[in-house]
This record gives C-alpha cells, sequence and structure tokens, in this order.
C-alpha cells in the first residue's frame, strides 16, 4: 500500500511552522478535556462525543487560516462555533424528521460552498466546514430535543477550542513568529455565480445527492461518509478531483490497516486516548502539507474515537468507513465520466503518461 500511494513519505506528515504546531497542541488540549470528562463523568453520551467530532472537525478549519490576522481568526472562531451549534441542530433534526427538507438546505449549503470558492479563505473554509458537519451530523439524527442537545454540545465545542485560542496568545503571541495583515472580516462579492461556479455547483450537487440517496435507501451503518467523501473529493477541475480521489483512497486503506489491529487488541480506553490525541496532532499538521497523510490521520482517528464510551463495534464501523469511501469514490467517477468531455479526459490522460 505504501508503494502504490507513492508520494506519501515521511516529510509528507509534518509542516516545519511554529503556528501549525500550536494550533495542533491548542486542538489536542481541547479534545483531551473533553476525552476526559467523557471517560469519567459522561461514558457513553452522545452529546460528548457530539462534542468532541465537532472539536477534531472544527480543528480543521483554524489551520486554513495560517497567515491571517489573529482577530480575524477569533472573531471568525466565533462565528462558525454559533453556526456550528444551528447547523448540527438542522441536520439532527431534518434528517429525523423530514428527509425532504435536509435534502434542501445540503443543496442549498452546497450552492453556498462553490459560490464562495474564489472568496477569502475565511470566507470560503468557514463555508466549507459547516457544509462538511452538516452532512456528518445527519449521522446523529434525533427528535428536536437530541438535536437541540447535540447542537448545544457541538457549539460548546467549538467555543472552548477559540477560548483556548484566544489564551494562547498570551503565550505565543503571533507577532513573535509572523508579521500579522488585516483583512476585511465580510469582503464585498464574497460570493459570486460565475459559468464555471455553475458547471461546479451542479457536478457537486448531483454527486453529493448521488451519494446521499445511496447512503439513505441502503440505511447504511454510518452511511454518511458517502455523501462526505464525494464533497471533499469533488474538485472544481478533473485534475484535482482525481489527485484527491487517489489520497483518498490510499490515505483511507492505510489508516483502516492501522486501526484493525488497535480495535481488535486494544480495549483499554486510555491508551485509545492517547492513540486519538496522536491522530488530532496529525490531522492538524498535516492539512497543508499532504491530503494522503492527512486522511491517514483522520480515518484512524474516526474510526476509534467511538471506543472511548464504547458506542458499538469499532470493527463494524472501520467496514463502514472502508465500504463508504469506495462507494463514495466510484460515485464521483461516474459524475466525472459523464460531466467531462471525451477530449478532456484524454488529454489529462496524456498528461499523466507525459510523466
Amino acid at each position: 500500500c505504501m508503494l502504490g500511494l507513492g508520494k506519501f513519505r515521511v516529510k509528507n506528515f509534518a509542516i516545519h511552522t511554529i503556528e501549525s504546531h500550536i494550533s495542533a497542541l491548542v486542538s489536542l488540549l481541547v479534545v483531551l478535556v473533553l476525552a476526559l470528562i467523557q471517560l469519567f463523568y459522561m461514558p457513553q453520551n452522545d452529546y460528548m462525543l457530539s462534542a468532541i467530532i465537532s472539536a477534531t472537525l472544527f480543528s480543521v478549519y483554524q489551520p486554513r487560516l495560517f497567515g491571517k490576522s489573529i482577530n480575524l481568526k477569533l472573531i471568525m472562531g466565533l462565528i462558525i462555533s454559533l453556526l456550528l451549534g444551528v447547523v448540527v441542530f438542522l441536520a439532527s433534526y431534518l434528517y429525523y424528521l423530514n428527509f425532504v427538507g435536509y435534502t434542501l438546505v445540503l443543496v442549498i449549503l452546497l450552492m453556498l460552498t462553490c459560490m464562495s470558492c474564489c472568496a477569502r479563505l475565511h470566507i470560503s473554509a468557514g463555508v466549507w466546514i459547516l457544509t462538511d458537519i452538516y452532512i456528518v451530523f445527519s449521522g446523529f439524527s434525533g427528535d428536536v430535543i437530541h438535536a437541540l442537545y447535540t447542537g448545544v454540545f457541538a457549539s460548546l465545542a467549538g467555543l472552548l477550542l477559540v477560548l483556548v485560542l484566544w489564551l494562547k496568545n498570551f503565550i505565543f503571541h503571533p507577532n513573535r513568529y509572523r508579521t500579522m495583515r488585516k483583512e476585511v472580516l465580510f469582503p464585498k462579492h464574497s460570493f459570486h455565480l460565475s459559468k464555471g461556479v455553475l458547471l461546479y455547483s451542479l457536478r457537486l450537487v448531483v454527486a453529493v445527492l448521488c451519494a446521499l440517496i445511496i447512503s439513505y435507501y441502503f440505511d447504511l451503518f454510518a452511511g454518511f461518509w458517502v455523501p462526505m467523501t464525494v464533497f471533499v473529493v469533488m474538485k472544481p477541475s478533473i485534475h484535482k478531483t482525481l489527485n484527491a480521489l487517489k489520497h483518498r483512497l490510499w490515505g483511507t486503506i492505510i489508516g483502516a490497516m492501522l486501526a484493525l489491529p488497535i480495535v481488535l487488541y486494544i480495549h483499554s480506553s486510555i491508551i485509545i486516548l492517547l492513540i486519538l490525541l496522536i491522530c488530532i496532532y496529525g490531522i492538524v499538521i498535516t492539512l497543508a502539507k499532504h491530503y494522503g497523510a492527512y486522511t491517514f490521520f483522520l480515518t484512524l482517528g474516526v474510526i476509534i474515537a467511538p471506543a472511548l464510551g464504547h458506542y458499538f463495534s469499532e470493527k463494524m464501523l472501520l467496514e463502514a468507513r472502508v465500504s463508504a469511501t469506495f462507494i463514495g469514490l466510484v460515485t464521483v467517477m461516474v459524475i466525472v465520466l459523464f460531466a467531462y468531455s471525451p477530449k478532456a479526459i484524454k488529454r489529462l490522460q496524456n498528461k499523466y503518461r507525459a510523466y
């Protein structure tokens, strides 16, 4: 598997900037606090698990803002944390109550994601992470009370992360290691709809909805991973899409291979927690470096995280992750074959042959 990935090397597992490692430590600290609360005070609590997952996903957003003003990062972090609770509530309740309503909101979020793809990074990454969270938390569907508590815990996890980031600046002030630059919080023309964006929106909406219908119709275990895989892999261009597809495949396979002996032979919650913290750290420092390495840590983390509360069979979760990724990637390939002309695909094949 390692040979098949080609560029999946040790150097892809780290980005050598102070800020990335500080952000990784902050994320690690927040997840550690939430996990310890779950282990010793709230075992097998769905709401605390939603907080851990929210903190993990929110940790993916902050590293995307490297080079941004710390004030902008904190303000956007606060806004995204509050919106996170709303999005989680809608995902949980609508998926439980009305699948059509859930689907309509998803289409709107997908359109906004595409329309903001050329906007400033704090806007485009914010919309992207909210859409991703909306897809993920369909797996936490329940009645209005369940959805409300899930949303509140998710939002509190994001706010806790922002609080720790704010406190961090008293110790590691950004001016000590990089020059700050000011940016407008909500610049004009953050959303636009050109012909290219419209075509990308159509491809993404069709692909994600196909994946969503497959997971819903067949009632797949942890089926949200199918549309989530399509969402993160489908890019504006065919070249970027196929590149992300390759890294997603190999990152998932290698992560699952390492997760298998862990879920089969390690039953200590403390050891599982330590491995999860390593995964959180790896997710943050590899995000901007290599998508395959990031997927590896993400796959390993999401498979072992539920083991903290012994929610269900981790082996079943591992099988669901791999199968959902495969179904999602096949869906992407089918959409690519229909969406792009034979000439475009042939040009890309010729480009790869040239290497």
